[in-house]
């Protein structure tokens, strides 16, 4: 069985977690229940985080080339002016994602917020991918 971009980084995630913590479960495991969404084609990884309430134009998305990580960070702050409130809802949310060296990150990063979604794509580095070799017959 082939193992997915999402496999490596939960396992080096799980494996570092660990070694520090002592602990069974990593947050890794967690965010990728709650709010976190990683898939890939053969060209791509695509990111989806939810944010809810966080408007676009406070999301922050960073890529540290040297730690080879991926950092999204929002804000949710509900105020109104002259309002009187029973729940107030805000928190704030931050996913750090490492990235493996099948990423290209000299390539554009593609990242899109829409109703608390927050849809990130990078491109798979085309030096990575496997080459075909023909067999000549002797």
């Amino acid at each position: 069985m082939r193992k997915t971009y999402l496999n490596h980084i939960l396992e080096d995630f799980d494996e570092f977690y660990n070694t520090f913590s002592g602990c069974c479960s990593s947050p890794c495991q967690k965010n990728t229940k709650d709010g976190l969404s990683i898939s890939e084609d053969e060209d791509r990884i695509y990111i989806d985080a939810e944010l809810p309430g966080v408007k676009s134009d406070e999301v922050e998305v960073e890529i540290d080339p040297k730690k080879r990580h991926l950092l999204l960070r929002g804000e949710n702050k509900q105020t109104r002016e002259n309002a009187k409130y029973h729940i107030k809802t805000t928190g704030s949310y931050s996913y750090v994602i490492p990235l493996s060296n099948e990423i290209d990150l000299e390539s554009k990063v593609d990242a899109v917020s829409k109703d608390g979604i927050l849809s990130i794509t990078l491109t798979k580095n085309r030096s990575h991918k496997p080459l075909r070799i023909d067999v000549n017959v002797a």
